[in-house]
This record gives C-alpha cells, structure tokens and sequence, in this order.
C-alpha cells in the first residue's frame, strides 16, 4: 500500500500455537526502505543480537513489488531482497525445524495491503569457500 510505515516479510522455525506463544526468527522488509532479521517471542520482535533494523537501496519502496529471499541454514540466517545481499546473523537460539510463516503490520490505526505470491521452500546447503 502507498502508507510506508510498515513492516513485512517471512518467518522461519517458528512455533507456538497462538500469537501470544510464537517463537521463531522474521526476516522483514519495510514500505520506506527498512530491513531487518528479529527474533519473535509472543509478539514482541528484537532485533538485538540479529541483524538491526537499517536503510537499503534495493528495497524498493511504497506500493512496489519486492522479492524477499530468507534463509535459515544451521546457525546462519541471511536475507536477500531483490537480488541484493542484504546481511546475515547468528541464528543459534531457535535450532529446531519449524513452520514457515508470511508476516504483516502496521502501527495501530493503520491500513496497509499486503499479497504474497510465490512462495517456495528449498533444502540448502552453505558453501564452503
């Protein structure tokens, strides 16, 4: 939607069976540019210790299409948007498999629309170099 105050994205091992319990990592991307990798616990989103909330070019921002790629490989968590390498953290808290997850919002009283289209899970590996 055009209101850039917002956040959305994926979520990987996550658990939990309401909203109030979940756990699990989010990676997320904001209307105005913003980027990050939290950790969700109920429905409270830190981002310490991950990758902070920042600024980039390659998210394209408004009512634009951007194509999100998370990735949860043993403790590496790492996002990709739009073909850009956007960083990576140390993801060793939550090492169980889990659900994957699309993620959505916005401050109280705001609207925003958000669609989700092809989504695809793949096996991975990390590349030794």
């Amino acid at each position: 939607s055009d209101d850039k105050d917002n956040l959305y994205g994926v979520g990987c091992r996550l658990a939990g069976e309401t909203p109030d319990t979940q756990t699990g990592y989010v990676f997320l991307i904001s209307g105005d540019g913003h980027y990050g990798i939290a950790e969700l616990n109920g429905q409270i989103l830190t981002f310490d210790g991950l990758l902070p909330w920042r600024q980039s070019g390659a998210i394209r921002q408004g009512a634009a299409t951007n194509t999100i790629q998370a990735a949860c490989l043993g403790d590496t968590l790492a996002l990709t948007v739009n073909g850009e390498f956007l960083g990576s953290a140390d993801g060793s808290a939550y090492r169980r498999a889990g659900q994957i997850g699309f993620f959505a919002g916005a401050d109280a009283g705001a609207t925003i629309e958000v669609a989700f289209d092809n989504l695809r899970l793949l096996e991975g590996s990390l590349r030794q170099d």
